[in-house]
């Protein structure tokens, strides 16, 4: 498949975690637009859009996977906008961009969110924090 040498190529790249070869449909939401775009690969500390309409590095983006990876509460994760890739510029990489995680809130509890984490992003986490409106964890910033 043309898209597995592409995997290989770009997991050799300047990310602190892995990231899991994983295509999922997710929605996104940035300056009041929502569009429905694919993940190429996607792990803990960020994940890559394949979509030629992304805001700049610096913006932040709100987006929710699938429903059914969801499963019972609607989960949003917002991330950062890191770099942007155009196919002129990197021919080996599909246009898109590469975002890194702020954090992930639900309605749901704080042990649903952990297990989302788990699934969705690999991610184990113990920090959650309860709010009046559901459970926030919020992602480093190193």
């Amino acid at each position: 498949m043309l898209l597995e040498g592409q995997f290989s190529s770009m997991n050799e790249d300047r990310r602190t975690a892995p990231r899991f070869e994983r295509i999922l449909r997710v929605r996104c939401s940035y300056d009041g637009e929502t569009s429905a775009v694919v993940t190429l690969d996607i792990g803990p500390s960020g994940v890559y859009l394949l979509t030629p309409s992304v805001p700049q590095p610096g913006e932040l983006v709100s987006i929710h996977v699938k429903e059914e990876l969801a499963a019972e509460f609607p989960v949003e994760l917002t991330a950062q906008v890191v770099r942007v890739v155009s196919r002129e510029k990197e021919g080996r990489q599909l246009p898109g961009s590469a975002l890194r995680w702020i954090k992930a809130s639900t309605i749901g509890s704080s042990e649903f969110l952990r297990d989302y984490l788990k699934r969705v992003l690999g991610l184990t986490v113990d920090d959650c924090v309860s709010t009046s409106g559901g459970v926030i964890f919020s992602f480093d910033q190193d």
